[in-house]
């Protein structure tokens, strides 16, 4: 009766067992490209992974690559706009609505670049959402199974756990010292590993839960202005009071040019000047300071309203009568300290030698008065 009894369980387990066959399913990586004129999708294949399910009726059906699987997901998302700061603003309305958060962002006046943080329930209609706030000129979502990556750090993990807590057993029954001290390196050991391992799980823990979504900004390509360049100086006469600088424009478009003069990081003179093409013109700063430097800043607004980089540049007025006779009288008092500082040491340094000398010849005079009869 119990051999019926051995031989009937085996073939429920095996009847139950062969409702599990393995799935292999190819996880692919689906991106488009923007070509003038058309549409590029390009879809890549990603890792392959097996899986094992039951069968599952129709009203609780899922998707056989997400079922108990832990999946990275990652968006690259590039959009052109003609208003970046309106587009972003609106973004991050919505990470806040999806639930998510921005991780970092970096802005210029004609590109944004932003790494964005959402749920990853929420992450298809998150990218939706955002698609429609100006062309998308390219897409692409990629997935990691970490499922057996995680598995295994969690099996490490509790293996680690356990040893910890027998390790911490053997210490409180340990008799010498030596015992003691070699269990407490190796706890020391598991306790880093075991570290090492909780904050790799919850970076993954994080990740998984929050999707990566990496967006850039960029304007139109109509919208983009060429950068002004600054008129180039061509000539410049510096004197005791004044500075004269020759600037020449040698572009094809009209200059409006901002030029200032810096004292300590202070404007104490600024001349807007416009200049036609292929033509020149001179800025004369006066009552400056002898002797005294100057910082130069130029600026230039092109006639498409396009704005250059600013160019620095440092001045130094001349000298004046009194400031030469100031520097020759310091020069001379210099020479003075030098040459006074000079023989003192000296003295200092040959005193001992000096004395020394003294003495032993002192010494010499009265052994020969000594001997003297």
């Amino acid at each position: 009766m119990k051999k019926y009894i051995i031989v009937l369980l085996v073939l429920v387990l095996v009847g139950c067992s062969s409702n599990y066959d393995p799935e292999v399913i190819i996880e692919t990586t689906t991106e488009y490209v923007d070509v003038p004129g058309e549409v590029v999708y390009i879809e890549t294949p990603g890792e392959a992974v097996t899986e094992y399910s039951s069968p599952v009726s129709e009203t609780n059906f899922q998707p056989m690559s997400t079922v108990n699987r832990l999946i990275i997901y990652y968006v690259d998302l590039s959009i052109r706009t003609d208003d970046i700061p309106g587009v972003y603003e609106k973004i991050e309305e919505k990470t806040y609505l999806y639930g998510g958060y921005i991780e970092s962002e970096n802005m210029s006046s004609s590109l944004y670049t932003v790494t964005i943080r959402v749920l990853s329930d929420n992450l298809d209609s998150f990218v939706d959402s955002i698609s429609n706030d100006g062309e998308v000129v390219r897409y692409s979502k990629s997935s990691e199974d970490i499922t057996t990556t995680y598995s295994t750090y969690t099996s490490r993990k509790e293996a680690l756990e356990a040893q910890h807590t027998r390790l911490i057993e053997l210490i409180a029954i340990a008799e010498d010292i030596e015992t003691i001290i070699e269990l407490e390196a190796q706890r020391l050991e598991v306790e880093s590993e075991l570290n090492q391992i909780n904050n790799r799980l919850q970076d993954y823990d994080s990740l998984v839960e929050y999707s990566t979504v990496n967006i850039v900004l960029s304007k139109n390509p109509e919208q983009l202005l060429a950068q002004a360049k600054n008129p180039n100086i061509a000539d410049r006469v510096i004197n005791k009071e004044d500075i004269t600088i020759k600037f020449v424009n040698n572009e094809e478009y009209q200059m409006t040019t901002s030029v200032q003069l810096l004292l300590n990081k202070e404007i104490i003179s600024s001349k807007n000047i416009t200049i036609l093409e292929d033509d020149y013109i001179e800025v004369k700063f006066e009552y400056l300071e002898p002797y005294t430097e100057y910082e130069l800043k130029v600026t230039t607004t092109a006639d498409d309203m396009s704005q250059s980089d600013a160019y620095k540049t440092f001045y130094t007025t001349e000298k004046n009568l009194s400031v030469r006779t100031k520097i020759a009288f310091d020069n001379a008092i210099n020479s003075v300290v030098s040459v006074t500082e000079f023989l003192w040491l000296a003295l200092v340094t040959i005193f001992p030698y000096v004395i020394v000398i003294g003495a032993v010849g002192g010494v010499i005079i009265i052994i020969r008065k000594k001997k003297t009869p």
